[in-house]
């Protein structure tokens, strides 16, 4: 936090001099281009992007239509930011903690490869990094960005090839577009859908549904909004993520179908987080649940947050089927951007336990390959890969080398 202290002083102190100014606020196509295309990372099926922050060196941020204010979670040691205009404020969120603290800041300027630049942007910056991003993903990542981003053009997003083409409104031609229209509701700066869901019983209900790049999963249903939301017969306990207010747990299942736009997604896995962990939660009785980038990545997207449409055309990911960790291993690397991989957590009744693999457990090779040649990415996709597929896996424990062969189970 060494970073923050120096800059954020700073700017306290020439803060009252920005505030007393007005600024034009928002993005803008640099010689007003007629687009401009962005090529991602997609890491968990997060999209992350490059950015320059008040003329910072290369940042990394998610790409999060589930938030409105910009938010940054982290600066490395060797990472530097200045600030404009900061006060401190409280916020609370998902999660069984407290409520945080961090700083709001006004008057930053996001540039996207020197042609997409955000000026006087709004942004929230945390005093402590509890989301660990860099660790779970296993590269450096900075921040998210969501609304402010989006409202300002139409934001095409291709999976498959992992770019973007930021279409300027003012020179982009609607009748082009394919795929099927499924208008949202804009609200708080957060697209909101409406899905229809056959449950595990086959039972069927109406959903309101934020659209949430920012998250990995298919589907998070939130029980307490509706009495018709049933939870199925066969379940797994399962921590769920981190949400601003701390750890968040409840139970994965699976559900019938989603029929979104003229599609139909079928046998989907879904998360249903405990009660405790949403009840400070604004504006969830307004709201069924999240949909996320698990489904996402399987249409080729175009939204439009001025006209609140989205166009969704499957792509080849389209039928893959909805896995989850079958292997029971939750894994993070102490040091993002560097193949050193820890066992953070073993599932009860999962075949890692079975076979007696442990937390704190470091991996060293994986069927055979030294985990030197892989990503955290492409370890979580193993574990997510097949029912029934055999996956040798050495690891150190203490001073001792032990190797474990788990078989990949799908208990839901």
């Amino acid at each position: 936090m060494y970073s923050y202290c120096c800059y954020l002083l700073l700017s306290l102190l020439l803060g009252h001099f920005a505030s007393a100014q007005v600024f034009e606020k928002g993005f803008t196509f640099v010689k007003d281009r007629k687009a401009v295309t962005l090529p991602f990372k997609l890491v968990n099926n997060l999209i992350i992007l490059p950015v320059f922050v008040n003329g910072s060196d290369t940042l990394h941020f998610i790409l999060d239509t589930g938030i409105k204010t910009a938010l940054l979670t982290s600066l490395g040691e060797s990472d530097s930011l200045s600030l404009h205009t900061v006060k401190k404020v409280t916020i609370q969120g998902w999660g069984d903690g407290e409520a945080l603290t961090a700083w709001q800041s006004y008057g930053n300027t996001f540039n996207f490869s020197d042609a997409y630049i955000g000026k006087n942007i709004e942004m929230y910056v945390l005093e402590s990094d509890i989301f660990s991003l860099s660790t779970k993903l296993g590269m450096k990542v900075h921040g998210l960005i969501g609304y402010d981003f989006f409202k300002d053009c139409i934001v095409e997003i291709d999976y498959d090839n992992r770019w973007l083409k930021l279409h300027n409104r003012k020179k982009f031609k609607h009748k082009k577009l394919k795929g099927t229209a499924l208008p949202f509701a804009l609200e708080s700066g957060k697209p909101y859908i409406q899905v229809r869901l056959t449950q595990a019983d086959s039972s069927q209900v109406a959903l309101k549904l934020v659209v949430d790049t920012g998250a990995s999963h298919s589907l998070s249903l939130d029980m307490l909004s509706s009495t018709a939301i049933k939870l199925p017969e066969k379940t797994i306990d399962s921590y769920l993520g981190k949400g601003m207010s701390g750890d968040i747990r409840g139970k994965i299942g699976r559900v019938q179908q989603l029929h979104i736009a003229n599609y139909d997604l079928k046998d989907l896995t879904a998360s249903y987080p405990d009660s405790v962990y949403t009840r400070n939660v604004a504006g969830l009785a307004q709201r069924n649940g999240s949909l996320g980038s698990d489904i996402l990545r399987r249409f080729h997207v175009y939204l439009d947050y001025a006209q609140q449409k989205m166009w969704l055309s499957p792509n080849k990911k389209f039928d893959e089927p909805f896995n989850y960790n079958m292997s029971g291993i939750d894994v993070y690397t102490p040091y993002p951007n560097l193949p050193c991989y820890i066992i953070s957590d073993i599932a009860e009744n999962s075949p890692a336990k079975e076979v007696g693999l442990q937390p704190n457990d470091q991996l060293l090779y994986i069927n055979g390959t030294s985990v030197a040649d892989l990503s955290l990415d492409e370890i979580v996709t193993l574990f997510n890969s097949k029912q029934g597929k055999k996956i040798t896996i050495t690891v150190k424990r203490n001073e001792t080398t032990v190797k474990k062969t788990i078989v990949l189970k799908r208990t839901i």
